[in-house]
């Protein structure tokens, strides 16, 4: 199919991988560009955006790779273009496979939350999405963090930084009098956090250094967590306390058991009506189904 890209290229030229992957054959023939006029990825002619105006050829596709897309849409619209060969990045699903689909919007969401600047100290499963602070004090501590969790605004893992309140005082003078510098051990590092799959974690929680949180749990709203968490287990206060199990042990122990967030993409796919849904015994039936590990 003939196709117009319009967008700014970084997100363009990174748009090249899933148009390669899909079962159509899209030819690229020119794109218009919202800042940088030269690509990595394609050698079609670049015109700058102004170009809108000068369009006469016409496109099978057109996709929009561009935060402006309602923006541009509308303008192409008045320009004669026909809405329905108009596209977002995200229609490219109806040409990948279930993989590729389910691979797509993986590489998304870490882009959309700039997860690369956090690889220093953090390391981040597919598909987990969310802003948070990871306050990095130099001390070695990583976090860990699980394949598809939810992570609200304004939580907090705290990556070592504890004083000390065995000592008489919790005040750093070693970090601020270069007399003093020679004093070890003032910050208490527990170890890393690590946080399961499938987690969701609430809205301004705290989780200290050295806790490890299970795979299925869910961390209520302001809530401080200073132990470790069972897996699907519901905490919440300061300090965090149980405040019940999401289901039975025997469920509990099957869904560890499964671990469907490490099954092949197109098997998860497969089964998302069912993840969001009160449907354990199906899923658990999907799973025996497959008569192997998935």
């Amino acid at each position: 199919m003939n196709t117009l890209l319009i967008g700014d290229m970084k997100r363009v030229d990174g748009f090249w991988e899933w148009l390669n992957a899909a079962d159509e054959v899209f030819e690229v023939s020119l794109i218009i560009s919202e800042d940088e006029m030269v690509s990595e990825k394609f050698s079609c002619p670049i015109q700058p955006l102004d170009y809108l105006e000068k369009l006469t050829d016409t496109y099978d596709v057109i996709f929009i790779c561009s935060i402006f897309y309602q923006k541009l849409k509308n303008i192409l619209i008045q320009l004669g273009v026909e809405k329905e060969c108009i596209l977002s990045e995200d229609d490219i699903g109806r040409y990948l496979s279930k993989t590729d689909i389910m691979k797509y919007h993986a590489a998304q969401i870490y882009k959309t939350y700039e997860y690369e600047k956090q690889e220093a100290v953090a390391d981040i499963g597919a598909f987990t999405y969310g802003k948070f602070l990871a306050n990095d004090y130099g001390e070695g501590i990583h976090l860990h963090i699980g394949k598809f969790c939810s992570i609200a605004y304004g939580v907090a893992f705290m990556l070592g930084g504890e004083h000390r309140g065995e000592w008489c005082t919790t005040y750093p003078f070693s970090a601020f009098i270069p007399q003093f510098s020679h004093l070890e051990g003032f910050t208490h590092i527990k170890g890393d956090i690590i946080v399961g799959n499938d987690v969701w974690i609430g809205s301004d929680a705290k989780i200290m250094s050295g806790v490890h949180i299970g795979d299925g749990c869910i961390i209520a709203a302001n809530a401080v967590v200073t132990k470790d968490v069972e897996p699907y287990t519901v905490v919440g206060g300061v300090p965090a306390k149980v405040i019940k199990k999401r289901f039975s042990d025997e469920k509990i122990q099957m869904l560890e058991q499964m671990k469907w967030w490490d099954w092949n993409y197109e098997d998860i796919y497969n089964v998302i009506p069912l993840l969001q849904s009160e449907k354990i015994d199906e899923l658990i039936l999907y799973y025996k189904s497959k008569n192997k590990e998935i």
